[in-house]
């Protein structure tokens, strides 16, 4: 068991401690606390003593006190003698008046700031009532039977009744009794199941032997771990064993034979005092421990473990305490432990103490806490580690502290901070290069892991291996030049970095078993460079590094160790060896080239790029002699195994790089003329395929489009289709480019000619729909005569699916060239053919209706329709008198009837999303075909997508609106269930209707979506409210004011996310401030962390601070529940000090919630309120 806090010789459970806090505790209470002077109450056993005595039956009770009596069957038969038991119980407790500290101080614990109490007892006096009354505190009672609800209640219930029963009351005193209460009407059982299910209860007044706890037993659930019991520490084991059987937790208390129950009733009363304790109070009990020192402590350990525990405390002593002096005493107490501990869950309180552990590091370099680390062998949590890293990554300093701390992050490093370590390196190379070397090598440490790959044309997926480096490109870019000429060991950097790159080639080969070390250089277009491929690949940067320190080898002690690695098995490293070995001294060229001509590199595709940068260093430089060995070799050599053509390409390109820096008697210049005449069409590229000839992917800007070469001017169209026709990468995206531009060209030098091109696809039987759709967009981008029939007519003869053409000519029917707006007859054709092409689209049937508006809009049906009806209202907009013609509302028609033939068609969606307009323009039109649908929102397809259009609009009139509320009033089920992509769009259409379209003494109207709707929702729609109103209309207030109050009043109740969305409506233009800030306040408190949904900002800048009064009451209420300093604290005290003689209570207790969170400067403040 967990302890939270001792006094007297008595620990409190944590666990009771945190129920407090949480407000989730109940206080059980017996008759043994008013049995405690002044009250003097007997219990159980003296009240059946005392009334037997009286009617002459002492026999019922044995002459051993020890001996057990079931005092409800005794009780049972005195009742049997007389009937009036229970008025002799009454009559003996009634007289007692005089609670005692129990009462009082039991009260106090229980009332917090801003709670009731929660107290349960089966005793029949009358005196907490009476101790409630003294302390001025609202005291609800609750009498047997008539019980609250078990797992909902606050106040006082009289579990047995009290002396003072009315009607329909009772106290249960007798056997009987007792069996109606637990057994057969079973009310006590039915309320005590409830309230052990939800709360924390512990038991005081109570020994395990008492008659009422055989009773209880009955409603104990089996779950032990949230019950407790204060008890006399007699005999230890045979105390436990009673309470296990009841599976209750004994608390228990010394006791003696002259004062058996003392030192629980002082426990009580210091219990009291320091839950009751002002924020004054706290601030002054951490300042005691401050003041103090840490070689004096005032406290003991144990009650400064619990001060500091509590995160008010905790908030004084830091503000005041010294780090360096007083880390290892708390550490010594256990309560940094938290701090140290890799696994700790992240929270406030730790957040904190890493915050003021970590500013030690500025008074000592970090002395203090790297002895405290040493004793828990160098872990730290997630907040202590970034806060160390913070103070090095701002102040790192070349010290023998700091160094130590270096290392300790880079060893105790959280996963979720595993690239921040790498930011350290730019700034410590500047002060401490050694540092930053045995940093990168940490950063060089890779961590196994595996990647999924999917597989293609339905095969298995795989695995990959994935060697992870922890850092970011970035950094490690920025530090390198700065370390690269000041390394002191750059041969122990190079031998890690060619061992990593060899590590993650070789891992790679095992797991995938095909032998290739290849893993990093299929990865790598060439070493020489910037790279522009993968740029967010760290091995990028691994091989840069290897390169630059290679080379740096190479320039300074000859080629011998690049020679050496040409032998690896890993291509990457051979690849490296390749390149630097082109910073050797040109003395070194015969043998460079000698070496290249042997080993065959010129045509090593893996090779290329290093290999060709070595020959443009190293070939000028070498002798004739062995210039013509390498042009031998260059001429009969191996060259890569496809056609004839391309191995001779590959020897021209190969010769057009060594002839670029020779000297002019370079038998080069000779090799390559014989090549040229025998290939006259070669020309040379800028250089001759630098990378390999399979390409990555680059990151790098596209090479802008060449000009077409005008392969197509000057031809027939037969020859020019049927050239067309023949080749295969016609309709190849990636490969067709070429082919179109050419195809363009033509069209661009020949205008006119589309319709006579499209004629003959159609003689040829050409079906390209990449060429189809580029003469058809040609064809209609023309401002000429043409007409909708003439190419529709050439469209019916196409041979596939023409959905995919018919979508990509929405933009050009729809936005003629150039921006120009069409002319009337023209716009009208263009209508005609938008319609045409809708008609021959096809929607992809389905059991599932459109209720996606973007999804629908990129289908070709969706995106046609949608243009259509733009086009019908832009052509109707230029008409003299504003209006469709029958030809338009025809096609409007035909588009709104479409999905009951497929329910799939998002056709209606695209005609409804245009719902304003046509109402305002076309207004008989609407009542025909859509007034019918907008009365409720049903499951139906049709339904479905309509309304996904309507809230989709693009103009929602007024009048739209007026013949949609009545709809969307109720819709949010269905919309949430059925149109999850028009949320947003519902929320401000809902917003909208209640502002604009909704009286004050209709504020219920929101409540069927307020009741559905989850609580995020709520908040998002309170926040529209703000932005559909401008404070014109001092009306407004009266709706506002009116909504508030009733959910204010439960209809549903406020949640915190939403009070703070209504914090919004305080600060709106033109409202009454005292009212909306009282209506406010009455609200629960507001969200205030990540962890709850929010974030910790109140928009309060808005609010008019020339009503201090209402400012101060709504920051007030801000501070609820918050355990940080809030964010508008300056404006805060500025109002605060502000604050009139009638605030003074007002300011006094804003500036005791300051001072719980931690603002000192308050503790003075209350000194002079």
């Amino acid at each position: 068991m967990e302890i939270e806090w001792e006094s007297d010789g008595i620990e409190l459970p944590d666990s009771v401690e945190r129920a407090l806090q949480d407000d989730s505790l109940v206080l059980f209470c017996g008759a043994g606390i008013s049995a405690a002077w002044p009250s003097s109450l007997p219990g159980f056993r003296g009240l059946a003593a005392s009334i037997a005595d009286e009617l002459g039956r002492s026999d019922l009770f044995p002459a051993d006190p020890e001996a057990v009596v079931q005092f409800d069957v005794v009780m049972g038969e005195l009742n049997e003698l007389q009937g009036d038991v229970h008025a002799r119980v009454a009559s003996r407790l009634r007289s007692v008046i005089e609670p005692n500290s129990y009462h009082s101080d039991f009260l106090q614990i229980m009332s917090g700031p801003r709670s009731a109490p929660r107290i349960v007892t089966t005793n029949f006096d009358l005196l907490f009532e009476a101790a409630a009354g003294r302390l001025e505190l609202p005291l609800d009672v609750y009498v047997a039977p008539a019980l609250p609800l078990g797992n909902d209640f606050r106040g006082l219930v009289h579990l047995h009744g009290h002396v003072d029963s009315q009607p329909g009351q009772r106290m249960v005193v007798t056997d009987r009794d007792f069996g109606q209460a637990y057994i057969t009407e079973g009310w006590a059982t039915q309320f005590l199941t409830r309230m052990f299910e939800r709360y924390t209860v512990v038991f005081v007044g109570y020994s395990a032997d008492d008659t009422v706890m055989r009773y209880l037993a009955r409603a104990l659930p089996a779950d032990a771990s949230r019950r407790y019991a204060f008890t006399e520490l007699e005999h230890p084991e045979k105390l436990g064993s009673k309470w296990s059987r009841l599976g209750v937790t004994p608390i228990p208390y010394p006791s003696s034979a002259n004062t058996r129950h003392e030192s629980l009733q002082s426990f009580v009363h210091h219990w009291q005092e320091r839950v009751s304790a002002t924020a004054q109070d706290r601030f002054d009990s951490a300042a005691a421990i401050v003041d103090s020192g840490p070689a004096n402590l005032k406290y003991s350990e144990r009650r400064i473990r619990w001060l500091l525990a509590d995160p008010e405390h905790a908030r004084h002593f830091r503000s005041t305490a010294e780090p360096v002096a007083w880390m290892a005493v708390l550490d010594g107490l256990g309560i940094l432990a938290p701090l140290f501990d890799s696994s700790a869950p992240d929270c406030d309180e730790v957040a904190a103490w890493a915050l003021w552990v970590a500013s030690s590091l500025s008074a000592d370099h970090g002395e203090v806490l790297l002895s405290i680390v040493s004793q828990h062998q160098g872990h730290l949590s997630s907040s202590l580690w970034l806060n160390i890293w913070l103070h090095l990554y701002g102040n790192y300093e070349n010290t023998t502290f700091h160094r130590r701390l270096l290392l300790v992050i880079s060893a105790d490093q959280p996963s979720k901070d595993r690239e921040r370590l790498s930011s350290l390196l730019r700034g410590v190379a500047t002060q401490d290069i050694e540092a930053a070397e045995t940093l990168l090598h940490q950063l060089l440490t890779p961590r196994l892991g595996f990647r999924s790959r999917q597989s293609w044309l339905g095969g298995r997926d795989s695995m990959d291996t994935e060697m992870t480096l922890a850092w970011r490109n970035s950094s490690i870019r920025d530090a390198w030049p700065i370390m690269l000429p000041a390394l002191s060991d750059p041969g122990h950097l190079l031998s890690v970095v060619l061992n990593l790159i060899r590590a993650v080639e070789a891992t790679e080969s095992l797991f995938d078993g095909d032998g290739r070390r290849d893993a990093l250089s299929i990865r790598r277009g060439q070493v020489d460079g910037v790279e522009p491929y993968m740029s967010d690949d760290p091995y990028v940067l691994v091989v840069d590094i290897a390169r630059d320190l290679l080379r740096e080898f190479v320039r300074t002690q000859g080629p011998k160790q690049a020679l050496d690695l040409l032998d690896s098995p890993s291509e990457m490293v051979r690849r490296l060896a390749l390149d630097a070995l082109a910073e050797s001294r040109r003395v070194e060229a015969d043998m460079l080239v000698g070496l290249i001509a042997r080993r065959d590199l010129v045509y090593d595709l893996s090779t290329k790029p290093e290999t060709f940068r070595l020959l443009r260093v190293m070939y000028r430089h070498a002798s004739r002699a062995m210039q013509e060995e390498l042009l031998a070799q260059v001429a009969g050599g191996t060259a890569p195994q496809r056609n004839a053509e391309v191995r001779e390409y590959e020897r021209y390109n190969v010769l057009v790089w060594l002839s670029a820096d020779a000297s002019s008697d370079d038998p080069v210049h000779a090799a390559l003329h014989t090549l040229q005449l025998l290939h006259p069409r070669f020309g040379p590229r800028e250089h001759p395929d630098l990378n390999s000839w399979i390409q990555s992917g680059s990151g790098a800007d596209p090479d802008p489009d060449p000009d077409p070469e005008g392969i197509y001017r000057g031809k027939s169209l037969r020859h020019m289709v049927a050239y067309l026709a023949a080749l295969p990468e016609i309709d190849d995206i990636y490969d067709n480019a070429s082919v179109l531009r050419e195809v363009q060209d033509r069209l661009d030098a020949e205008q006119g000619l589309e319709l006579d091109l499209l004629d003959e696809f159609v003689n040829q039987s050409f079906w390209s729909p990449a060429v189809w759709t580029l003469t058809l967009k040609e064809a209609i981008r023309r401002q000429g005569t043409w007409s909708a029939g003439s190419i529709l007519e050439r469209v019916d003869h196409f041979r596939g699916d023409f959905s995919e053409i018919g979508r990509r000519l929405v933009y050009p029917i729809t936005y003629p060239e150039s921006g120009t707006e069409p002319s009337p007859g023209l716009a009208l054709e263009r209508c005609r053919l938008l319609l045409g092409l809708w008609r021959r689209a096809v929607a992809v049937p389905s059991d599932e209706p459109p209720t996606d508006p973007s999804q629908a809009h990129a289908t070709a049906r969706g995106s046609l329709a949608f243009a259509y009806v733009e086009t019908v209202l832009r052509l109707a907009q230029k008409r003299d008198v504003v209006e469709i013609d029958g030809e338009g509302l025809a096609g409007l028609t035909e588009l709104m009837g479409a999905q009951s033939a497929n329910s799939s068609d998002p056709s209606s969606m695209m005609v409804a999303r245009f719902a304003g307009y046509i109402l305002e323009i076309a207004p008989d039109w609407f009542d025909a075909y859509m007034q019918s649908d907008l009365h409720e929102i049903t499951e139906s397809a049709q339904s479905l997508s309509l309304w996904a259009g309507i809230y989709s609009a693009r103009f929602m009139s007024k009048k739209l609106r007026l013949r949609t509320r009545d709809a969307t009033r109720v819709a949010w089920p269905l919309v949430a269930r059925r149109l999850p992509s028009t949320v947003e769009a519902f929320i401000q259409i809902h917003a909208a209707h209640f502002v604009f379209d909704t009286l004050a003494d209709e504020h219920t109207w929101a409540d069927p979506f307020v009741a559905a709707a989850p609580v995020t929702t709520r908040a998002r729609w309170i926040r529209s409210i703000v932005h559909h109103l401008d404070g014109n209309d001092s009306d407004f207030q009266r709706l506002l004011f009116a909504y508030w109050q009733h959910r204010l009043d439960g209809q549903p109740p406020l949640h915190g996310a939403e009070q703070r969305a209504l914090l919004e409506w305080t600060t709106l233009r033109g409202i009454d401030v005292q009212r909306a800030t009282s209506l406010f306040v009455a609200g629960p408190r507001v969200w205030n962390s990540d962890s709850e949904g929010g974030f910790d900002y109140f928009d309060v800048d808005d609010f008019p601070l020339n009503d201090n009064n209402a400012f101060l009451r709504l920051c007030n209420h801000l501070l609820m529940g918050r355990t940080t300093i809030p964010p508008f604290l300056n404006m805060l005290v500025d109002a605060t000090k502000k604050a009139s003689a009638e605030d003074a209570g007002l300011a006094r207790e804003i500036w005791g919630r300051l001072l719980e969170l931690g603002f000192g400067p308050a503790r003075s403040y209350l000194d002079v309120v």
